[in-house]
């Protein structure tokens, strides 16, 4: 069954079927199918922010290019068409080719101006629709742009929009962003955000939603099992064609731990004034990140990521926002970057690194308890990158039997942050155990 918003008033969906629309309004005779149609309906119904989380192949492209040809043609301005990656746009949407051999962008903008540089293309009226990345959204700022569709959101850089966001709304423009979810990361989280907002239009379509003009469906259990059959792994089947968010990332490490957790865990964990708390500090990839992961025995509370940030920047921002007095700091960094937190006057335990960590980290993430809930510090709920980072962190294969660790987001390197709280507690188990101690809500705010 769809998970859509039920809209009503000004977002209520047409009666419209496919027969009813004008053969000439979209170019070379396109015709969307039921699915694609009620997106259209809800553009000429006058909603601006659209959120669609549909499977693999169900066309979110098609329609949104299809969409702001439309807009272009009677809406003079700017039109952007954003991919993940700058280079991924050329391949997958400018040269790209639909299921007759039609470019796609032949398909919905035969009379434009064509300009291969900047894959931007002119329409006769004076609009113009560019192809580009989310990775080049502060080379975008400053235009006048009207409409923008976030094409594999999940994989977008999500700083883009923040970036484009007030260009839209002061030139009463629109946005749309399309996509599968891939973990609980941002898409997933604003999707959360956004679904009974009334200025939204929001669906969730699996394979089971979409059908083709003959009411069959456009992918079949057939299909799947070909999938299966040729090699495609049963995680990346939930994420691709069901759209399943806590579908492990493909080769993930920890997915199926983690998996389990969120499956039977309370994500509501409220710290304890009375227990201590334990930073566990990630130095390792330092001038790029920091990351620390605060935790009371086997109850995760916080956790905070720093790209390109000092350590006594991410320490002074920690100290600030975090409402907690740590009772120990611990790493398994090497020397070299413990000596930022000697500098900042702390001294930390540390944690012994094995060679590989992950059976232990497995073990600990099945038991920890990690709060997921809307605090004062994180209002989009608490740990929840934390989770992304988990999820998405994978092994790929490089080479013959060479193998690298990486992950979905910048965020991934909380993952080594809870790596260390792993080790540490599996080396020293009477930290995971407290007994009722010092009532630290007595004592007055310390250094983190």
């Amino acid at each position: 069954m769809a998970q859509t918003r039920r809209l009503t008033g000004k977002h209520a969906k047409s009666s419209r079927d496919n027969s009813a629309i004008p053969a000439s309004r979209f170019n070379k005779g396109w015709i969307p199918r039921a699915h694609q149609q009620r997106v259209i309906d809800r553009f000429d119904a006058g909603v601006r922010y659209h959120d669609y989380i549909w499977h693999r192949r169900a066309g979110k492209d098609s329609v949104s290019i299809n969409i702001a040809a439309d807009q272009a043609k009677n809406n003079v301005g700017t039109y952007w068409h954003l991919f993940p990656l700058h280079v991924q746009a050329r391949r997958a949407i400018w040269k790209g080719m639909d299921n007759v051999g039609l470019r796609f962008i032949d398909q919905a903008f035969p009379d434009g101006k064509r300009f291969e540089t900047d894959m931007m293309i002119e329409l006769p009226n004076g609009s113009t629709w560019q192809l580009t990345g989310s990775d080049y959204y502060d080379r975008l700022v400053g235009a006048n742009v009207r409409g923008v569709v976030f094409s594999e959101w999940a994989l977008c850089d999500p700083r883009a929009w923040n970036y484009i966001r007030p260009i839209i709304r002061e030139n009463n423009g629109w946005v749309c962003f399309i996509t599968t979810f891939r973990g609980r990361n941002h898409a997933y989280q604003m999707y959360q955000r956004v679904k009974n907002n009334p200025e939204w239009a929001c669906e969730i379509l699996t394979v089971n939603d979409t059908y083709k003009a003959d009411g069959s469906r456009i992918i079949t259990d057939a299909d799947i099992q070909a999938e299966r059959d040729g090699g495609m792994s049963e995680a990346m089947i939930q994420q691709e064609y069901y759209c399943n968010p806590l579908a492990s990332a493909e080769g993930s490490i920890y997915g199926a731990p983690l998996a389990k957790l969120l499956g039977q865990q309370n994500t509501k964990v409220e710290y304890d004034p009375k227990q201590p708390v334990t930073a566990s500090w990630s130095l390792k990839y330092l001038p790029v990140n920091v990351s620390v992961m605060f935790s009371q025995g086997k109850n995760v509370i916080g956790s905070r990521s720093w790209m390109f940030e000092t350590f006594a920047t991410a320490l002074s921002e920690a100290n600030r926002d975090f409402p907690w007095m740590i009772g120990t700091h611990v790493s398994m960094d090497t020397p070299e970057h413990l000596q930022n937190m000697f500098d900042a006057g702390l001294y930390p335990r540390t944690a012994i690194c094995p060679d590989d960590p992950s059976q232990i980290t497995s073990a600990a993430i099945i038991s920890a308890n990690i709060d997921t809930e809307v605090r004062k510090f994180e209002p989009e709920g608490n740990n929840l990158l934390l989770v992304e980072a988990l999820n998405g962190y994978s092994a790929r294969e490089t080479n013959l039997n060479t193998w690298s660790m990486t992950g979905v987001s910048e965020y991934n390197y909380l993952t080594r942050a809870f790596e260390t709280y792993a080790v540490w507690n599996h080396h020293n188990p009477t930290s995971a155990v407290w007994g009722r101690g010092t009532d630290y809500t007595l004592h007055d705010r310390g250094v983190i």
